[in-house]
């Protein structure tokens, strides 16, 4: 066997032409870490503020479902429509909801049948609001009933706190329990029609 003598020749990167890459420096490295961070807190935000617009959602779902039940409530029960008024009604108490140790007694309106539902309904409407009976609730709510002395019409109100900054709300409804600015409030008014002419 005949080997020729062959040689393994290595060709040198040529410095004329295009630069080899071998990896990123260092600051690029850091250019590349700091625009990642960036990104990665954008995104934090982002999911923070979703977060809150959730929480912000369920509590006024929630808010409606408390005024629903108490205007049903009343509907059902109009000749003792007046146990439910909690602002200049007969209760000791102005809101049921956080901050409400008082159950509520009524004896100037309806009968004693009627009255005793009134004030069932709203021990559990109270109950309801500090957030019992339920796996969370509204955060501090708080509930009132007042009537209009010239129509008779009530207002079912709900408030608790929010988590981001809104405009204010006017309604007298537990009015110095939160910071305006994110006070919650969601009202409902009942006409009652005069049957009886």
């Amino acid at each position: 066997m005949i080997f020729d003598d062959f040689t393994i020749q290595s060709k040198k990167p040529s410095l004329n032409g295009a630069r080899l890459v071998k990896g990123f420096s260092l600051l690029e490295s850091l250019v590349a870490l700091v625009i990642f961070a960036v990104a990665m807190l954008g995104y934090i935000g982002m999911q923070t503020r979703g977060v809150q617009l959730n929480i912000e959602s369920d509590q006024r779902e929630q808010a409606i479902r408390m005024v629903e039940f108490l205007v049903n409530a009343i509907s059902t029960n109009r000749d003792a429509r007046g146990c439910y008024q909690t602002i200049l009604g007969e209760h000791t108490t102005q809101y049921a909801g956080t901050g409400n140790s008082e159950d509520f007694t009524c004896v100037g309106a309806g009968v004693i049948e009627t009255q005793s539902q009134a004030n069932e309904d709203m021990d559990l409407w109270d109950e309801l609001l500090k957030g019992d009976n339920q796996g969370g609730g509204m955060i501090n709510a708080r509930g009132c009933v007042e009537t209009n002395a010239v129509s008779g019409d009530m207002t079912v109100t709900v408030v608790w706190q929010g988590l981001v900054a809104t405009e204010a709300s006017d309604n007298v409804c537990a009015i110095s329990l939160y910071t305006g600015d994110v006070r919650r409030v969601l009202s409902y008014t009942i006409s009652f029609a005069d049957l009886g002419a």
